[in-house]
């Protein structure tokens, strides 16, 4: 897809629409329309009320079956009060977000826009120089492991199951520190990332609201530690940032903070640290206690 957006013509993928194939060891379908859900119309029954809901790869719903991502678990809990229609693509950002709604998804005239903000999204893109990172001093565990892992991949890698498990684990965990890193960069004020998804944020509330719409940023942790949840720093940032334009906001860390459970309980599977089942119906749920049937 492609569109003129204040920066430059804009350029991401669309999901191939109307295909059957497989992504991450699990069956992706996508309708005519270019979104792993359902088949939805462009008009609807004038009594009935619509939610759209778009993101990057958690609505898409990477790793986890395709009857149990996000879209499927709000339709639960909203039953026949609203059509929940999704529209998730992975790796998007806040501008892709915005510019597939403006070219694509306004038709389908939703009456709630909720929007999914996972951290990564306030990462920089397009059109925009992000500044050099700073020095940092090597990462003695990362080092390690790491002549661990060439030793010791020569003879367990094709042999070994519990051998990929557990190496892949010790990556996730080493790059989740890296990312901790990464984002307290992103997070900042001088960030081109969070200054271009600030920007977009608010463009893409006011295009819903001049559609007749109402917006709604919906933030979904990492499913990592809960207990002593190591980015809370960006979920404040970003909650301020919604105090401070009057943007609607609900934050779903407290339902996962709430809810407990071991982190990998929430894990696409041992490999793919992406939402599973479970969580999205921690998030359906504590979506609609915030945001009741009408």
């Amino acid at each position: 897809m492609e569109g003129q957006t204040d920066e430059g013509e804009w350029r991401a993928w669309l999901l191939t629409p109307s295909v059957e194939s497989s992504h991450e060891g699990v069956a992706v379908q996508t309708n005519s329309w270019g979104c792993r859900d359902e088949e939805f119309q462009e008009l609807l029954d004038p009594n009935t009320r619509r939610m759209l809901v778009t993101g990057d790869s958690v609505v898409y719903g990477e790793g986890t079956a395709q009857h149990s991502i996000l879209p499927y678990a709000l339709r639960k809990v909203y039953e026949e009060h609203y059509d929940v229609v999704g529209c998730g693509q992975w790796g998007y950002t806040t501008l892709d977000s915005y510019m597939l709604y403006q070219q694509h998804l306004a038709k389908l005239t939703p009456a709630i826009v909720m929007h999914v903000f996972f951290l990564n999204d306030a990462e920089c893109r397009q059109f925009c120089s992000q500044p050099a990172p700073a020095p940092q001093s090597a990462n003695t565990q990362s080092t390690s492991w790491k002549r661990l892992q060439q030793f010791l991949d020569p003879w367990l890698a094709q042999k070994s199951r519990l051998w990929e498990v557990v190496s892949t684990n010790v990556d996730k965990a080493l790059q989740a520190q890296e990312m901790q890193k990464t984002l307290k960069q992103t997070f900042s004020e001088e960030s081109p990332g969070w200054q271009q998804s600030r920007r977009y944020l608010l463009k893409y509330r006011d295009t819903v609201e001049s559609d007749g719409g109402q917006f709604i940023l919906a933030i979904f942790p990492m499913m990592t530690n809960f207990q002593n949840y190591p980015l809370r720093f960006a979920h404040d940032t970003v909650n301020d940032f919604c105090a401070s334009t009057g943007l609607t906001c609900i934050d779903l860390l407290p339902a996962f903070e709430s809810a407990g459970g071991f982190p990998l309980s929430y894990h696409a599977n041992l490999l793919n640290a992406h939402p599973n089942e479970k969580a999205f119906e921690v998030a359906a749920l504590h979506i609609h206690r915030v945001l009741p049937n009408p």
